[in-house]
């Protein structure tokens, strides 16, 4: 079954960074390795890291209309900082490799890490 891993942030973390920081280079070592043994292993499907949040635009229905907002639309307190989207053979497992992600002790590394299952097709049939 595939899951996405949502790696929360704080807006913060994006605050003066112009580039790497020092240190980020074993955060980036970590992800890598990371991503190695899970392209081993065949469950990784993708990943990526997102943008500066202030980047961000926010589409929001109100009454009748739609209205687009530059910058977070919510009060921002954490935005989501990246994904993965893992295969796995469980939701345990999936938990597993999130754990490591939480756990990893690096420059930006995330406090939060949400595990959710990918509904296939079949839309909702496995929920």
């Amino acid at each position: 079954m595939k899951y996405m891993l949502l790696v929360r942030t704080t807006p913060s973390a994006w605050e003066g960074w112009d580039g790497p920081v020092e240190g980020f280079e074993r955060t980036v070592e970590f992800m890598g390795r990371l991503n190695a043994e899970l392209t081993e292993s065949g469950e990784f499907v993708d990943a990526a890291g997102l943008a500066d949040p202030t980047l961000t635009r926010t589409l929001r229905k109100k009454d009748d209309l739609v209205v687009i907002t530059d910058g977070l639309g919510a009060d921002g307190a954490d935005v989501v900082g990246g994904y993965w989207v893992l295969d796995c053979d469980s939701f345990d497992r999936a938990s597993e490799i999130a754990a490591r992600v939480v756990g990893f002790d690096g420059v930006n590394s995330p406090d939060i890490v949400e595990v959710r299952p990918i509904m296939e097709a079949d839309c909702g049939q496995e929920m």
